[in-house]
C-alpha cells in the first residue's frame, strides 16, 4: 500500500491530521485499514480508515521524539514509518476557513516556533509559502494576515496543512477540507453528537440508534435487536439524512460489528459490508446490508456514513446494541472494558433503568440487577478487563398486580 502522512507534528496545543492509505498500484483508497500510532512502545491511538482511505487523529499533550506509524490491511504487506514530534513547541492554531473551494484564500496562523525564524507552509506535499515568525508566531489576532490559496486543480476531500520552522524544525498541523461549491452535511442519529438527539422521541439521548432497524431477511418483518438468533440472516437498515440543497451521490455507508465493550478501540471492529447509495437533496435515504451473526452474546453494530464532500464528520456514525441468544433469566451479559489512555484508570460502572409513566400505570417495576466489577478495578494503560451484568426480569402478577420473577427472558 501507499501511505500519505505529515512529516511532523508539534508538541503544543491540538495536532489534527490525517493518514491516507491507498493501493500502491491502482491508487484506490483502502477501507478499514488499521492505522496505529505508538511512541516508545506505548500505543497512542488506533483507528480504521473510512471508504476514502482516511484515518483522522486529533492529539494533544504529545512528548517530543519520533512517533511510530504502523498500517495493516488484509492482503497487503504492513507499512511502517515515523512521524517527527518536534521538541519545545509548534502549533498551527488558525485556519480560517476550515473548508473551501479551489483558489479560495485561507488565513493561516502559527505559534510556539523559534523567534524570528522563517516557517514553511505546506498544503499536502506542496510548499505554498514561507513567512516570518516574529517572536515565534504569525497570523495571530492583531497581526497581519498570512494568506495561502487552495491549489488549482486539487482533489476534493481532507488534506493536511503543515507548518515547519526552517531553523528549529518545529512542526504544527491541521486539516483543511477541499470541497466543491455545493457543500453537504449528511447525518444520522449519533450517540456522540448532541445535535442529532432530536431524532429520538422526546429529544433525549438513547444508546440504541433509533435510525437503525433490523429485519428478518426471509419475511422482511422488523425484529428487536435484543432478540436475535445466531446463524439467522438479518437486513440492517440505516436512515441517512441530507438537509442541504445539493444531492449526495455515491455516498458510502460502512456497516461493522464487534463484541460489546466500554472504551472500545476502533481496531476491534469487523466489516459487515460497505454499500453505496444516492441521497437526493433534502431527503432521507435508507442504506442496507445483510448480516448473519456468527456468535452468541452481546454484540454491537455500527454504521458510518462517508462522502468526499461531507464537511461535518461528527454526526456520521450511529451504533445499535444487539443481543444474540437465546438467554435465560437471570441473563448474564459479560462485556469488556478498555483503558485507551496512557495512565492506569479506575473503572466506575453505573446501571440505569428507566420507567416511563405508562410503565408505572401498567404496574411494571424495575428489574433485579447486579453489576460485577472487574477485580482489581484498576486497569493498566492500554489494557482490557471483563465485567458482568446480571439481570432478572420482574413482571406484575397476572392476577394481583404483585411483582413476580419470571423464569425466562
Amino acid at each position: 500500500m501507499k501511505v500519505e502522512f505529515p512529516e511532523g507534528v508539534g508538541t503544543t496545543g491540538e495536532q489534527d491530521f490525517i493518514v491516507k492509505v491507498l493501493d500502491d498500484t491502482t491508487n484506490d483508497p483502502l477501507n478499514m485499514a488499521q492505522v496505529t500510532l505508538t511512541k516508545d512502545g506505548t500505543s497512542i491511538a488506533t483507528t480504521q480508515t473510512n471508504p476514502g482511505g482516511i484515518a483522522r487523529f486529533t492529539l494533544t499533550g504529545l512528548a517530543a521524539g519520533d512517533m511510530d506509524l504502523t498500517v495493516i490491511a488484509t492482503n497487503y504487506r504492513p507499512f511502517q514509518d515515523r512521524i517527527v514530534v518536534s521538541a519545545s513547541g509548534g502549533q498551527l492554531n488558525r485556519l480560517d476557513p476550515e473548508n473551501g473551494v479551489e483558489d479560495e484564500v485561507v488565513h493561516v496562523g502559527g505559534t510556539d516556533f523559534s523567534g524570528a525564524e522563517n516557517v514553511d507552509i505546506f498544503f499536502g506535499d506542496v510548499n505554498l509559502l514561507t513567512t516570518a515568525a516574529a517572536g515565534g508566531s504569525f497570523g495571530q489576532a492583531g497581526d497581519a494576515d498570512v494568506d495561502i490559496r487552495v491549489p488549482v486543480p486539487h482533489a476534493l476531500g481532507p488534506v493536511n496543512i503543515m507548518l515547519k520552522g526552517a531553523n528549529s524544525n518545529r512542526y504544527g498541523v491541521d486539516v483543511f477540507q477541499v470541497r466543491s461549491a455545493n457543500p453537504i452535511d449528511l447525518y444520522t442519529y449519533s450517540q456522540w453528537e448532541e445535535s442529532t438527539w432530536d431524532l429520538h422521541p422526546g429529544n433525549n439521548p438513547t444508546w440504541n440508534n433509533p435510525e437503525i432497524q433490523l429485519y428478518d431477511a426471509v419475511t422482511n418483518d422488523p425484529v428487536e435487536s435484543n432478540n436475535l438468533v445466531v446463524g439467522n440472516n438479518y437486513i440492517i437498515k440505516l436512515k441517512v439524512h441530507n438537509d442541504t440543497d445539493f444531492a449526495a451521490n455515491n455516498t458510502k455507508v460502512t456497516f461493522k460489528w464487534a463484541n460489546f465493550g466500554v472504551g472500545q478501540p476502533d481496531r476491534v471492529w469487523e466489516e459487515i459490508d460497505t454499500v453505496e447509495v444516492d441521497v437526493p437533496a433534502n431527503f432521507v435515504q435508507e442504506a442496507e446490508a445483510l448480516w448473519t451473526p456468527g456468535s452468541t452474546g452481546h454484540l454491537c453494530v455500527k454504521a458510518e456514513i462517508y462522502h468526499v464532500e461531507d464537511i461535518n464528520e461528527s454526526n456520521n456514525k450511529g451504533q445499535e446494541n444487539c443481543h444474540v441468544g437465546p438467554t435465560t433469566s437471570p441473563a448474564v451479559v459479560p462485556f469488556n472494558i478498555w483503558n485507551p489512555t496512557e495512565k492506569p484508570a479506575m473503572v466506575y460502572l453505573e446501571l440505569r433503568q428507566l420507567l416511563q409513566e405508562e410503565d408505572v400505570e401498567l404496574g411494571n417495576v424495575l428489574w433485579g440487577s447486579m453489576l460485577n466489577h472487574p477485580d482489581p478495578q484498576l486497569i493498566p494503560p492500554g489494557k482490557m478487563v471483563e465485567a458482568e451484568l446480571s439481570l432478572t426480569r420482574i413482571m406484575p402478577s397476572p392476577r394481583s398486580g404483585r411483582a413476580v420473577r419470571r423464569s425466562s427472558l
